[in-house]
């Protein structure tokens, strides 16, 4: 296994990219379901 090693403000900063792109995600998802049409057979 292969450790990197990164400075403390480095890793807060991907931490808060990837939580901020998780977020992003969720609302997109949460737009998405509110706003489809559902398509029934009949």
């Amino acid at each position: 296994m292969e450790y990197v090693a990164i400075e403390k403000a480095e890793y807060e900063q991907l931490l808060n990219s990837v939580k901020k792109t998780v977020a992003d995600i969720r609302t997109i998802a949460e737009e998405c379901s509110i706003n489809s049409e559902w398509v029934e057979n009949g």
